[in-house]
């Protein structure tokens, strides 16, 4: 029987975006940078002015904004996009 860690490891293209989708929603994911170049990453869809960079050989956890819901409240979201500097591994985790 597999468990899952909700962790998701793929190749990331020079250029190209990169979504890793997830069965859970979270607030806060766990990236790390296994490239040798720096990574951007936006939860949800990919959306360059709300990314966040992530240098190589660096994990960072990266928190969603607070959501409008209600008050210390977090959007939430199953997928989290990235787009590469230069190919590489890069490995999300999500927190739950």
């Amino acid at each position: 029987m597999a468990i899952d860690i909700g962790a998701l490891r793929k190749l990331c293209e020079d250029g190209e975006v990169t979504t890793f989708l997830f069965d859970q929603e979270s607030s806060s994911y766990t990236i790390k940078n296994y490239a040798s170049g720096i990574v951007r990453v936006c939860l949800g869809e990919w959306d360059e002015s709300k990314s966040v960079t992530v240098a190589p050989g660096i994990s960072h956890t990266i928190l969603s904004l607070p959501g409008t819901a209600a008050f210390g409240s977090r959007a939430t979201s199953n997928m989290v996009t990235i787009k590469a500097e230069k190919e590489g591994m890069v490995e999300v985790l999500i927190d739950l």
